[in-house]
């Protein structure tokens, strides 16, 4: 797990761009605080630089960028390749010669060997990296098949072409002025994160999962074409049109089978390693696996809540003394965060607003000071079809279809009047087994929008964003919905397939994956993910709905297989997350903090935002007449990612020898 950064431009000195690489490079020393490197090539202008978290070859063997055998590639690698021992010894059947024991020496040699998209196609891993080919002259960028590492690109308006794995390293070059752009930031307030390949800042565009950039020289955006090794909704769309013949059972003994070969292969390191134990339901069952294969007991790591019902702790602790791991547990307080808060190198280098980032963000930083690498259940409901929102996506629109169109509008607005009508202690009466009772009024109005939605994607979108949340922006700010396009194959799915590709593609790298990513490498800490190896992946598509989601039954599978080995009762709790008591929260330990970010004078500094609209949403958060937790959490999280851009140290010679990660003052 590393950090990686690049630049063309051949109108700088050699010693000049040596200078600049270094220095944004220590932008990115979060991410690899072990080893830092520079690699230049004096005739095209090319820098690349890279800072490395030492986790397998701890040797000066294992530093990058690293160049090839023949010394015909350069590579900087972000991640690892996890079958790295498997294909050495392919490569050394076939007279390759390796001087350390690094994965990224395996993929050179792999490279040389069979080619980049055949080797990327070989590979089982988490990675973004980037390849100079002198022989060709080109440079190529890549992402693994998921989006587990991040890689952004774009050009400066001095026609700079850059590359790194966070925006922040950009934003300190001289060259770098913010440009937000319209379309990410109105997404971002709808879905709580900047989705993929947008960025948010309109120079710049994320590699998608599995893409292939080339740039030629002359390095112009008219040479630079993508491709891909790995198309996720082709390659899933074809597994799930050739379907296993496999019984429930057979189904669970196979997938036990990849699982535990996909843990070993996570659980190879040259440092220590444990794992996030949540006591839910995929990382127990990470957990379980983890110890059937340690001779010693796993460390784990778990955060819980004051508030019960959010607090899972007691389960993990549970969880824990069943597989004999040397637990680790933390309470998180408000007091926790908004200590916090303001570690300029731990926020996110994009405004992201999925409150599972601060726990998550705590649990790495807790966790980092056992181990070096946990391994993490993320990915299970995504794969496995976890979440309640797929049913009842799909139990909407079946209703829905089944009614005339003017019946459909009667009800919206039937729903809409009641919702605005009646008293706040009926709706809390009759409702409460259905909706949240803190949330029963906009649940209301949002259900009015669901039955009068157009779509499939209309349904889903309402139910699990932020239900227009780009409202709060002014007039001329808010553009039309960013509304997922999918593929023509993915039509032939069925509903409940449809919403699990489209959250493979979407949610799955925009929110996860950079959640898990982001708050792992704000402590050194790398994070692995079993169940996004794609031999899993590909086998949970290959299975008919009946057998993935046995009676409709999320992670039917994985719940099978855990039940060989804790009691039903863990198996069937109600599903909690791993979210914060926000609406508390900004009522009592984070009010003070809030108030200042939501101030008049704070609000209107962004030029773009509905100041006196989101005034009154606070007051009425603060009165206890509405629950606007979500809005205003989003509007908060975009004021911190504005202090903290503004407070980014760029590039100067009076610069230079600063340290970007000695704390600094708040602009105002």
């Amino acid at each position: 797990m590393c950090g990686l950064i690049g630049m063309i431009e051949p109108s700088r000195s050699r010693e000049d761009r040596s200078t600049l690489g270094k220095f944004l490079s220590n932008h990115l020393r979060h991410r690899g605080p072990d080893q830092e490197g520079l690699w230049d090539d004096a005739e095209t202008g090319l820098l690349m630089a890279h800072r490395r978290l030492s986790i397998l070859d701890l040797s000066e063997h294992g530093r990058q960028p690293m160049q090839s055998a023949s010394g015909r590639f350069i590579i900087c690698l972000n991640g690892e390749i996890y079958n790295h021992q498997e294909l050495r010894l392919k490569l050394q059947e076939t007279g390759a010669n390796f001087r350390g024991t690094s994965d990224t020496e395996v993929l050179l040699a792999a490279i040389e060997k069979w080619g980049l998209s055949e080797s990327l196609r070989k590979c089982q891993g988490m990675f973004a990296l980037s390849l100079w080919d002198k022989e060709s002259r080109k440079l190529f960028l890549v992402r693994d098949r998921f989006g587990e590492k991040p890689l952004y690109y774009g050009w400066l308006k001095t026609g700079t072409f850059v590359f790194a794995s966070e925006l922040r390293a950009l934003m300190a070059h001289p060259d770098y002025e913010l440009e937000v752009f319209g379309p990410a930031l109105n997404a971002y307030l709808d879905y709580n994160y900047v989705r993929e390949p947008l960025s948010f800042d309109k120079k710049f565009k994320k590699l998608i999962p599995g893409e292939i950039i080339e740039l030629s020289s002359p390095f112009q955006s008219k040479n630079l074409l993508t491709d891909s090794y790995w198309d996720t909704s082709q390659n899933l769309f074809q597994t799930s049109s050739a379907p296993k013949s496999l019984s429930f059972e057979e189904s669970i003994k196979q997938l036990d089978h990849l699982l535990q070969e996909a843990i070993k292969n996570q659980m190879l390191a040259d440092v220590p390693v444990g794992a996030f134990l949540s006591g839910g339901i995929d990382s127990s069952l990470v957990v379980s696996k983890m110890a059937q294969l340690s001779p010693r007991p796993i460390k784990t790591f778990s955060i819980g809540f004051e508030e019960e019902e959010y607090d899972e702790s007691n389960v993990a602790r549970q969880i824990a003394r069943l597989f004999n791991t040397d637990h680790h547990e933390q309470i998180l307080r408000p007091q926790d965060i908004l200590e916090r808060i303001q570690d300029i190198h731990t926020q996110p280098d994009e405004p992201f607003a999925d409150c599972s980032y601060f726990p998550s963000y705590l649990l790495a930083k807790f966790a980092k000071e056992s181990v070096s690498v946990c391994l993490t259940g993320d990915g299970g409901d995504e794969v496995f079809g976890g979440y309640t929102r797929y049913a009842l996506t799909k139990r909407m629109y079946e209703i829905k279809a089944r009614l005339p169109r003017a019946l459909q509008k009667l009800s919206g607005r039937l729903s809409l009047l009641a919702g605005k009508s009646l008293p706040e202690a009926l709706l809390k009466m009759l409702f409460s087994n259905y909706f949240r009772s803190s949330n029963i009024r906009q649940n209301f109005d949002r259900l009015a929008e669901v039955l009068g939605a157009e779509d499939l994607w209309k349904i889903y979108e309402l139910l699990m964003t932020n239900r227009r949340g780009h409202y709060v922006l002014q007039k001329d700010w808010q553009e039309a919905d960013q509304t997922f396009s999918e593929s023509p194959n993915s039509k032939r799915l069925s509903i409940i397939e449809r919403l699990i590709l489209r959250d493979t593609l979407d949610y799955l790298p925009g929110d996860i994956l950079f959640k898990v990513d982001r708050s792992g490498m704000a402590h050194s800490l790398e994070t692995r993910m079993p169940y996004l190896d794609h031999r899993i992946v590909e086998l949970a598509w290959s299975l008919p709905e009946s057998i993935r989601m046995r009676g409709r039954e999320p992670k039917a599978l994985l719940k099978a297989l855990l039940a060989h080995q804790i009691p039903q009762d863990f198996i069937d709790r109600p599903k909690k997350g791993f979210a914060i008591p926000i609406a508390q929260w900004l009522k009592s330990g984070l009010r003070d903090w809030a108030e200042d970010r939501l101030s008049e004078r704070s609000l209107r500094a962004r030029g773009f935002l509905d100041t006196d609209y989101l005034r009154r949403q606070w007051s009425e958060h603060l009165a206890g007449k509405r629950n606007w937790e979500f809005h205003l959490w989003n509007i908060l999280m975009l004021q911190e990612w504005y202090e903290m851009q503004a407070s980014i140290t760029k590039f100067s010679p009076k610069a230079f020898h600063k340290d970007p990660y000695e704390p600094q003052p708040y602009a105002r």
